[in-house]
């Protein structure tokens, strides 16, 4: 499978096998987000999952004032303290891909006693109108008004309890409801409210915020209001989508798949449906394992609802393994009213699916009918084969991945043009759940182009199987906690370190901090951080051993190690599939305003002689916890680092051919010019015209150059 701009081509016809993490649940990472906006401290977030809807509220949250750091992956700070309104033309350029912005209404008020709401986007999956959500809003008494360019609503008396019942249990109206209600004045009787597992972990999530939530039977919430409250420290629940996605992919590729985090307890009526098609599961207390135990699926009838219903998200991983089935299997799709347009790629692959734009009437029925719900009848089985195809929208495009998984021969999958803005970034992470269980073999080997090309641009990585090294990960979870205490860490470019095979990194180098800086980058984008360290360590008792069960290479003054090159001993490991981490300039930097000196041709060697790509990187900040040639480390106040990792390198022009010294001195300084570009991209500012060189100033190539005090 490879990974071109919006584009994935997919080889399928093969049993998909291994083990995956589920992440964050979306429905709920999201709503948490906005929540924070009622605090008056900052909330700590984790397990959020990298998608559109994420990005989208974190620019939303970032121009209404909230400010939001990532120390560590998956993880945010989210600080309401200096909460402000936003221009509408702001709102409206980060809102338009999502229907989230909805949701900041009740916050705001609260804060701010005004809300704007700009025309509102979303997965094209239907009109999803916001009545809920402005009646119950008015209940608490909020004015709207409709303009040109959205909804402008204000609090002119404040937000006081109401009596609401939704017609029906609508998941973002009770979720509106719950984030008014918390702050307002008196007590909220909420009926008819969404019970979904998310709702309950938003619940949880104001629960540690201070409010005073009641949830009471036949899905009735009574809400007390509070005067104020405070920050929330959570972690998302695990994403039941997700997890039933790939139970889907399991069946319908006759595969076997462990999700590492799925919980049977929200599962339930999934799971009652995978068994009654003919797949089976095993319960372990870490996850759910999910495979094809052979023979042949069985038809099924199925009426999407609410929870505990059949979810709506459900349905389309799961037609992909009705396809299969033997039979004519009926999905009843009644919560929303376009949801089946996926099916249409799934013809064009040579699947027999015929929807019924107004359902089909006269049959028995569980779920009340609704006036716009529609009716898929799939007719199995069918052999899938290969076609080009666009995405209509996030679920639909992790349904389009099973089939081409499911079918023989490539397959091409595009977002569509006219998706709504964001639905490319929600693209991209359907298509980074793609499968990760390789054999030792391929995860030696570099992923999408690289295979070929260790010069291109690397694809969005798929998800990332974390490395593993018991020693350093020991190591890890006691030291890089207290490097998060010492400054929060902002990372650009992560998709950019391969998420798995051999590279050679190449950081900026101006303090002894820097390499617990790399370090902590490295391993938080589930790498092993292996640098070539001075040799001489290794014979430190205790830390020798470390650096030989961690993996470093070993690097002596000159330049050789007692028993072999450090350049061919970084190649044995690159080719092992390890990432390298070379300071190119050899030492510190002594470049009087820190910008990188002159460097050395070690890394352009190792990644020529290895066939691996070689990444820029750089950071910013470390300076203000341990200056140059500083031997104390500053603790408070707390500071900020930037890092940025590039592209890799183009050594095209040098690889496969002997060079000579000028040409490995012209590689190496297109290197430092990369890497140059990246500092400057994070501490602004013009680097020299000419770069440093110490033999120019009468310097020695190691040790120390000045004291800094």
């Amino acid at each position: 499978m490879g990974l071109k701009s919006d584009e994935i081509v997919i080889r399928g016809g093969k049993p998909l096998i291994g083990r995956i993490e589920v992440r964050g649940a979306k429905n709920l990472a999201t709503k948490a987000m906005v929540a924070s906006l009622l605090g008056d401290t900052p909330s700590i977030l984790k397990d959020v999952p990298d998608i559109s809807d994420v990005n989208v509220v974190r620019g939303l949250l970032s121009i209404h004032g909230v400010r939001i750091t990532d120390p560590a992956r998956g993880e945010m700070i989210l600080d309401p303290s200096n909460v402000e309104s936003a221009h509408f033309a702001e709102i409206d350029a980060h809102a338009g891909s999502s229907r989230i912005p909805i949701l900041f209404c009740g916050p705001l008020l609260h804060r701010l006693g005004e809300a704007f709401i700009p025309d509102l986007g979303g997965c094209r999956i239907g009109d999803r109108p916001i009545d809920f959500h402005m009646d119950a809003l008015r209940a608490f008494g909020a004015v709207v008004d409709k303009s040109y360019n959205g909804i402008h609503l204000t609090a002119p008396n404040g937000l006081k309890g109401a009596n609401i019942e939704l017609p029906y249990p609508s998941v973002g109206a009770t979720e509106q409801v719950l984030l008014t209600a918390v702050l307002a004045e008196g007590v909220t009787e909420l009926r008819n409210a969404a019970i979904e597992p998310e709702i309950m972990d938003l619940i949880a999530i104001l629960q540690k915020m201070g409010a005073i939530v009641n949830v009471e039977p036949n899905r009735v919430i009574f809400i007390e209001g509070v005067t104020s409250l405070r920050g929330y420290t959570h972690r998302a629940i695990n994403d039941r989508n997700e997890a039933a996605s790939w139970a889907a992919a399991a069946l319908a590729t006759k595969g076997d798949i462990f999700v590492e985090g799925a919980k049977q307890q929200d599962l339930m009526t999934f799971l009652n449906v995978f068994r009654k098609v003919g797949g089976e599961f095993d319960v372990h207390e870490d996850g759910i394992r999910f495979y094809h135990p052979g023979g042949d699926l069985k038809p099924v009838v199925i009426e999407t609802d609410v929870h505990p219903g059949f979810m709506t998200d459900w349905q389309q991983p799961l037609v992909v393994a009705l396809t299969q089935a033997h039979g004519v299997s009926i999905v009843h799709e009644t919560v929303y009213e376009n949801r089946f347009q996926f099916t249409e790629a799934l013809n064009d692959m040579g699947a027999k699916i015929v929807v019924h734009k107004d359902g089909l009437k006269n049959v028995e029925r569980r779920v009340a009918r609704r006036d716009f719900e529609q009716a898929a009848v799939i007719t199995g089985p069918t052999a899938l084969h290969g076609a080009d195809i666009r995405v209509p929208d996030l679920r639909g495009g992790f349904s389009h991945l099973i089939a081409a998984l499911t079918a023989e021969g490539s397959r091409r999958s595009r977002t569509s043009a006219s998706s709504p803005a964001g639905t490319s970034t929600s693209w991209r992470s359907c298509a980074s759940w793609a499968p990760t269980s390789t054999s030792r073999a391929e995860r030696s080997r570099p992923v999408g182009d690289q295979m070929t090309n260790p010069d291109a641009p690397l694809p969005p990585s798929l998800t990332r199987i974390r490395e593993r090294n018991n020693t350093f990960g020991f190591f890890g979870r006691l030291v890089f906690p207290l490097l998060m205490l010492q400054a929060s860490y902002e990372v650009h470019g992560k998709e950019k370190l391969p998420a798995r095979g051999g590279y050679v990194i190449t950081p900026n180098h101006f303090s002894n901090y820097d390499p617990l800086v790399v370090g902590l980058t490295i391993w938080r984008l589930g790498r092993v951080p292996r640098f070539l360290a001075k040799a001489s360590l290794w014979k430190v008792p205790f830390l020798g051993w470390v650096m030989r069960s961690t993996g470093q290479v070993p690097v002596d003054r000159t330049g050789r190690t007692r028993n072999s090159d450090p350049v061919a001993a970084g190649r044995i490991a690159a080719q092992r599939g390890e990432g390298i981490i070379v300071y190119p300039e050899g030492s510190l930097t002594r470049e009087p305003d820190l910008w990188p000196m002159r460097g050395k041709s070690g890394a352009v060697r190792l990644a020529l002689e290895a066939g691996v790509p070689l990444i820029p990187m750089a950071h910013w900040g470390a300076d203000k916890i341990m200056g140059r040639y500083s031997k104390g480390v500053r603790f408070f106040p707390r500071t900020h680092i930037s890092v940025a990792i590039g592209d890799p390198v183009d050594l095209s022009a040098y690889r496969g051919r002997h060079l000579d010294a000028h040409e490995v001195a012209e590689a190496t300084e297109l290197v430092m010019t990369r890497i140059t570009e990246l500092v400057q991209t994070l501490r602004g500012g013009t680097p020299p015209t000419v770069r440093y060189d110490p033999a120019q100033h009468n310097q020695t190539e190691i040790g120390r150059f000045e004291q800094e005090k």
